[in-house]
């Protein structure tokens, strides 16, 4: 069963879901759309595991609070608060697309206490002009138009974006949790973490100790696969697992399947 909480952390709201009530820790950061709330589909694999699930809601997400951040290290205070919460020491860390920067910045800030850190289609260091030049079209375009657009421009956008879509509801007009959650607050949450995924992100990855596992596919229509090389080379001794063939072409909605297949994987490890 799902146990949905909430600390404070300096004043703000920080909300938070705990699944499963295993041995080992894990403690997971949601992609750009997503949140702390759960499907009882999804619930079912983490409780069926030696595992107890901690998905932290960033700024605007759920019932946390919204405020500014500067880039995205300044998250890992209230991500610890957590932590402190739940009387957690030792943990595994993951990130899933856009959650991977934060997953990335704990590792670095936590260093002995991960002990494996999941990337799962991780974005990378776009704010570095090299690993930018990996993109191509229009997500090129938007991450190069962002630095000109306000928070309100790109809130504006994201509202668009995501009421136009038909994933936001199944079946009697039934909204998905984790994306009524991701629209809260007028995209306020989406829209922060765009502008925090150009800015430089605070981590100095030399501080990361964990053994660090990528799953990324070559398919990806989202992140490059290239990217996904590069962000290996950080960390001595990681692991790039390749979802799916080498030589396979980006296609559309790859990214998002290629994340469920990144669950599921590192779920079988536990």
């Amino acid at each position: 069963m799902a146990s949905l909480k909430h600390v404070i952390c300096n004043g703000l709201r920080i909300s938070y879901g705990v699944y499963g009530s295993g041995r080992r820790s894990l403690m997971l950061f949601h992609g750009l759309v997503g949140s702390s709330r759960l499907d009882s589909a999804d619930i079912q694999p983490v409780e069926a595991r030696d595992l107890r699930l901690i998905i932290v809601d960033r700024p605007g997400y759920g019932d946390s609070d919204c405020f500014a951040m500067n880039r995205i290290s300044d998250f890992v205070p209230m991500a610890e608060a957590v932590l402190n919460e739940l009387g957690i020491d030792r943990l595994d860390l993951a990130g899933a697309s856009a959650g991977a920067s934060y997953a990335w910045a704990a590792a670095a800030a936590w260093g002995e206490r991960v002990n494996d850190l999941f990337i799962l289609a991780g974005v990378p260091t776009v704010y570095k002009p090299e690993i930018l030049d990996l993109y191509s079209g229009e997500n090129l375009e938007l991450y190069r138009a962002i630095p000109d657009m306000s928070l309100e421009e790109l809130q504006d956008f994201f509202t668009g974006v995501i009421t136009g879509d038909e994933v936001i509801s199944r079946g009697h007009g039934e909204v998905i949790p984790w994306l009524e959650d991701s629209t809260r607050n007028r995209c306020h949450g989406m829209a922060s973490q765009t502008r925090l995924q150009i800015r430089d992100w605070g981590i100095d990855f030399g501080h990361i100790r964990a053994t660090v596992h990528l799953f990324h596919s070559p398919g990806d229509e989202e992140v490059p696969f290239e990217a996904a090389n590069k962000m290996a080379e950080l960390v001595p001794g990681s692991r790039l697992n390749i979802d799916g063939k080498e030589d396979k072409a980006p296609e559309p909605e790859e990214h998002m399947a290629s994340i469920d297949r990144g669950i599921a994987w590192m779920l079988s490890r536990y």
